[in-house]
């Protein structure tokens, strides 16, 4: 049997606390590369969007959410019931107000790209060509 370490109260709100949202190793590896790349016109972390957005190229209207393997739930990262009910509800909620957001943004006219975070980690450069190729894209006449 596999004793399972429960954390008091205190000791939790301060291990989860400090856990970054913003600036994150991948998105500062991701602007960087966007960076690196010629890439501008990105405004980081936009509050005033459904979801803030770690990068929002307002001109073009296209946010770009990094999300984490394991708060976002990917399927090869995330398996439901491996971790007990709390986060199965926890990650689900995510995925549930994830996309809630796309759809708001969407219907606000927006273009929503999702990239994980370990595939930034594994190849950055591919990741900013994503984002190239989107922004080419929008920038095309209709």
């Amino acid at each position: 049997m596999v004793k399972k370490h429960k954390l008091d109260p205190e000791t939790r709100y301060r291990v989860m606390s400090s856990i970054k949202s913003v600036n994150t190793k991948p998105e500062i590896i991701f602007r960087k590369t966007l960076w690196s790349m010629g890439v501008r016109g990105w405004r980081c972390h936009v509050v005033n969007l459904p979801g803030k957005p770690d990068l929002a190229f307002k001109r073009n209207k296209l946010a770009i959410f990094v999300d984490g393997v394991w708060w976002h739930g990917h399927p090869k990262y995330f398996k439901l019931g491996s971790k007990g009910a709390y986060w199965d509800k926890k990650i689900q909620g995510n995925k549930k107000r994830d996309s809630k957001n796309n759809k708001i943004l969407r219907k606000m006219g927006w273009k929503v790209l999702r990239i994980w975070d370990i595939d930034i980690l594994s190849n950055p450069t591919k990741q900013a060509n994503l984002v190239i190729k989107r922004l080419n894209k929008l920038n095309q006449p209709q």
